[in-house]
């Protein structure tokens, strides 16, 4: 409450707390049984102030978690994809100004408040709309966040009485699984090697598991990514190659995808023609050694 000789004494704000609010004597509470608001008071030039600033903002906030709830996330969240779901529901979140009730920086208001007089010691307990308009907005936040997981994932967290008892649960729940993919898809990276496989699956391969560090939080330099695909290659048809890059100060991924899978159709075609000629060689040797035969034959004869 504004205004001359008005103080607020507010407790901490906390649920089915309570604020007191002092009134000064030149103001008078106007029952809600003569037309107006219980939140109204009035001066005594006849004016009245609303006291219940806070429910434009209500209004306002009530839409926004109407947009939340006509947004629903693409993605449920299961026990693969935590990184992935986490980027698309927070934008939504913050996108609709309600990260503070997940993060606790939006905290629950009082839920009544004491308003009384100075002078007359006229006390009367009132219930906070603001307190109300939380619990609904927070109540909302955590049956979305619900709906946007796998049933097998909900009842892994099941019981949260508010969305940032949720959230946390959730970070708890994937922080230690996190980890361990990690420490997992290093290792993977560092054993593969292309060998017998075709150049689009090696490559394939390891961008996969690239973009499974990234969605662990651990996302591979552009930089690495190229040198342990190089060094997975076979040393001696692709060594002319991998010097040529390794010269190079930077490469994309785009080219070199487009430089390996030139240079393997191109040894492909070399294959092809060393192969073509060693058969003719064979073939040539066996019709030789043939008509040698049969000449040795009508020798003898």
């Amino acid at each position: 409450m504004t205004g001359a000789g008005n103080k607020d004494l507010e407790t901490t704000a906390s649920p089915r707390s309570v604020v007191r609010k002092e009134t000064s004597s030149s103001e008078k509470k106007v029952s809600s049984n003569k037309g107006m608001s219980s939140s109204s008071v009035v001066k005594k030039d006849g004016s009245t102030r609303d006291l219940s600033s806070g429910l434009l903002g209500s209004q306002k906030m009530t839409s926004q978690v109407g947009n939340l709830l006509g947004s629903y996330c693409s993605v449920k969240l299961n026990h693969e994809n935590y990184l992935l779901w986490k980027n698309l529901v927070l934008p939504m979140i913050r996108g609709n100004r309600m990260e503070g009730y997940i993060t606790g920086a939006k905290k629950c208001p009082p839920e009544f408040i004491i308003t009384y007089l100075e002078q007359e010691a006229d006390e009367t307990l009132e219930e906070n709309l603001e307190y109300e308009d939380w619990i609904v907005h927070d109540q909302i936040l955590l049956g979305w966040l619900y709906n946007s997981m796998e049933p097998d994932v909900a009842f892994e967290v099941i019981g949260n009485e508010t969305s940032k008892d949720l959230w946390e649960s959730i970070n708890t729940l994937f922080g230690l699984k996190t980890k361990s993919n990690i420490a997992y898809y290093k290792r993977e990276f560092q054993k593969l090697q292309k060998r017998g496989m075709k150049m689009f699956d090696y490559l394939k391969a390891a961008k996969k598991l690239a973009d499974n560090l990234a969605l662990v939080g651990r996302p591979m330099p552009l930089e690495d990514l190229v040198s342990q695909v190089l060094d997975g290659l076979d040393s001696v048809e692709y060594n002319p190659l991998v010097c040529q890059i390794n010269e190079r100060e930077e490469i994309s991924w785009i080219d070199l995808q487009a430089k390996l899978l030139s240079y393997e159709k191109r040894l492909e075609q070399i294959n092809v023609g060393l192969s073509s000629i060693n058969l003719g060689q064979v073939s040539a040797n066996y019709v030789g050694t043939k008509n040698n035969g049969g000449q040795a034959g009508q020798n003898r004869s």
